[in-house]
């Protein structure tokens, strides 16, 4: 059970975090691990900050463990900000469609496609290692990673958002998540884009 801390305690590592990685943990290499991971400085300034705040509250983690869990949900919602923002979905008056929907959206718009990802980079060159195997022991898919991701970040999202009991995230379920939702952001507004998809917002 998570306690409200004392307040001679709140700026103390939280024991939780001084017991992972194979070297010692310390609060700068917690900071650096989080700073390395940045979006692009022409993604709109509402989502830069509003990621920055997400990486602000990671490194705070170093005090309460039970905030990494708020990080993966608030990087979920980050990418729902970068997508609404960038297909066009800004005025709060507008009706604006699902996490899902959007997804879909960029995908289909050419937005968002599996070589911007570094996990389907590394899976690529593992696959040419195995190009002269029999093509049943390749480790190949046929399924895209974008086509994972519109299934699981929607049921993720809405999963921290009804709750039916308090998780517990690891540091490194943290990072990564912020690392996804980087890549996410970057790609969606890479140069070019724009011009490679009809109506999109310029």
């Amino acid at each position: 059970m998570e306690n409200f801390k004392p307040f001679d305690d709140l700026f103390k590592a939280d024991d939780r975090n001084l017991h992972f990685g194979l070297e010692k943990p310390t609060l700068r290499r917690h900071y650096d691990s989080i700073a390395e991971i940045c979006l692009n400085d022409n993604i709109d300034e509402d989502v830069r900050s509003y990621f920055n705040s997400i990486k602000n509250l990671c490194v705070y983690a170093w005090c309460d463990y039970s905030l990494y869990a708020l990080c993966e949900f608030l990087s979920m919602t980050a990418i729902e900000l970068a997508l609404n923002l960038r297909l066009g979905y800004s005025d709060p008056k507008q009706w604006k469609p699902g996490l899902r929907k959007v997804l879909e959206e960029a995908r289909n718009k050419g937005l968002l496609t599996d070589d911007g990802f570094e996990v389907v980079r590394r899976q690529q060159s593992i696959n040419q290692f195995w190009e002269d195997r029999p093509e049943d022991q390749r480790g190949e898919s046929n399924t895209r990673y974008v086509d994972i991701l519109i299934q699981t970040l929607p049921f993720l999202r809405d999963h921290y958002s009804h709750p039916d009991y308090h998780p517990v995230r690891l540091p490194a379920d943290a990072r990564s998540s912020l690392r996804l939702t980087a890549e996410i952001i970057n790609q969606i507004y890479r140069p070019g884009a724009a011009s490679a998809a009809s109506g999109l917002v310029t």
